[in-house]
Parts: C-alpha cells; sequence; structure tokens
C-alpha cells in the first residue's frame, strides 16, 4: 500500500481517536470504519493496523452501549 494512502488512514484514524476522546462515539465509530474501508486491500494489509482499527470501533461502540456491535464488530 502507497505510504500516502496509508498516512491518510491514519489520519483518519486519527480524527477518530479525537472524536473518542470527545466522547462523540457516532462519529468516531464512522471514521474508524471510513479507515476500515478505504484499507483494506488483500494481501497487502498493515494488519496491526487493522486490528486497532477494530478494537477502537469495537470499544466505540461499547461506550454507546451497544454490546452486540461492541463484540461482534471488533472483527471483519
Amino acid at each position: 500500500m502507497p505510504s500516502s494512502t496509508r498516512s491518510g488512514q491514519k489520519s483518519i484514524r486519527e480524527q477518530g481517536n479525537d472524536a473518542f476522546k470527545s466522547g462523540e462515539w457516532e462519529k468516531a465509530i464512522n471514521l474508524y470504519t471510513e479507515a476500515l474501508d478505504a484499507d483494506y486491500i488483500p494481501h497487502r494489509v498493515d494488519k496491526e493496523h487493522l486490528s486497532a482499527l477494530y478494537s477502537n470501533r469495537a470499544a466505540a461502540y461499547v461506550k454507546r452501549c451497544n454490546y452486540y456491535l461492541g463484540q461482534f464488530g471488533s472483527s471483519p
């Protein structure tokens, strides 16, 4: 994956992290999902980056008290 694309995705992840820290759970979920959708290219995936996105999105779901998606939304 080109570094510019990946750094762009990390920027989206950082925006999601900022939204999470501010308690904007829905915005954080949307940003993490956007980064996941843009970042998934089979055979060229930064697995650590993807796992962080899935974990962060799951945590935002749990903060919204949506435990089902918190549990099952943490994987592809």
